[in-house]
């Protein structure tokens, strides 16, 4: 397969495999830990922002820890989700669609690819394009919504020049 190039010094299969794991492992694990279900994201009920919570009574700080914690999560699935609904999506470049049905709607790549009307070989490739997008767009989201202990998932290419 030929090398891709975003210009950027970006390693694309680097990214994108960053991205992938990422999206498979730990955005299910964040969502534990906000007290939702993955369907929940793609649900017409979830705004993408945070619920306002407050403590009731005082309670302990225990409690209020543990709670924190929750939000913290919580944070960080609304930082997901927001950076999701900004990636590109449009005929050449679908890449919200195919994100949000692979990893959200949890459907396989060649129904993805189905519905967006590529062949295998071209979805192979948009696909890699769509987590580089969401890689790159998550890293001003995640300083607009104060979630900068989500991990930085750019992988870049390593120089090969060499010293005399």
């Amino acid at each position: 397969m030929e090398e891709l190039d975003l210009g950027l010094d970006i390693d694309v299969n680097g990214t994108s495999g960053s991205v992938n794991n990422f999206l498979k492992n730990t955005l299910p694990h964040y969502i534990k830990g906000a007290g939702l279900r993955l369907n929940d994201l793609s649900a017409p009920t979830f705004s993408g922002m945070p619920s306002a919570r407050s403590a009731l009574n005082s309670q302990e700080k225990k409690m209020e820890k543990a709670w924190k914690r929750v939000e913290q999560y919580e944070r960080k699935v609304v930082t997901v989700y927001q950076t999701l609904m900004l990636c590109t999506d449009t005929a050449t470049q679908p890449y919200k669609t195919i994100l949000v049905k692979k990893y959200i709607d949890d459907q396989p790549d060649w129904k993805v690819a189905n519905l967006v009307k590529y062949s295998d070989r071209q979805f192979g490739l948009k696909k890699k394009l769509a987590l580089c997008d969401f890689a790159e767009l998550l890293e001003a989201q995640k300083v607009k919504n104060g979630t900068l202990d989500i991990p930085n998932l750019l992988v870049y290419k390593q120089s090969t020049s060499t010293a005399d």
